[in-house]
């Protein structure tokens, strides 16, 4: 049997203070899902060695935030963002933003498969919960070729 996992911390004064946006309690169950299903997927793979709640929240959430925040506090600045998220590893920025922000388009690219993490397909992850609205789809993919940048 398993151990119920922690929980994360909520914090809504400090996503306010620091970033001028706090989660809905519907975003924080995603934050939390996204958080049990990196602790599962690390009994496979090495996705994260950070895994103490508010170090998670930190490092992981609020890290991944911090760099869009005026996105964020006013999401009709940009309507329709599209945002890659290069390098992704097991879902950093990207799902923390595809969370905070479901009316973006959000590309998660990692060069190798097994890097996606826990999150097997794009309806695997919690950002997908949501109902489908124009531009507001998750999509993963890998590059089939190398870039032509003449290194």
């Amino acid at each position: 049997m398993n151990p119920e996992p922690q929980r994360l911390p909520e914090l809504p004064e400090l996503w306010e203070i620091t970033l001028g946006w706090q989660p809905t309690a519907h975003q924080q169950q995603q934050f939390q899902q996204i958080y049990e299903q990196i602790l599962m997927g690390n009994q496979r793979l090495n996705l994260t060695r950070i895994t103490d709640p508010l170090e998670f929240w930190e490092k992981h959430l609020w890290d991944s935030l911090q760099g869009v925040a005026p996105l964020l506090s006013q999401p009709s600045v940009q309507p329709g963002l599209r945002v890659i998220d290069i390098g992704t590893g097991a879902g950093f920025p990207g799902l923390p933003v595809a969370i905070a922000r479901p009316d973006a388009t959000i590309t998660l690219l990692d060069s190798t498969q097994k890097k996606r993490g826990p999150f097997a397909a794009p309806s695997d992850h919690p950002a997908t919960e949501k109902p489908s609205s124009p531009g507001g789809s998750i999509r993963t993919g890998r590059p089939i070729a190398a870039p032509s940048w003449g290194l």
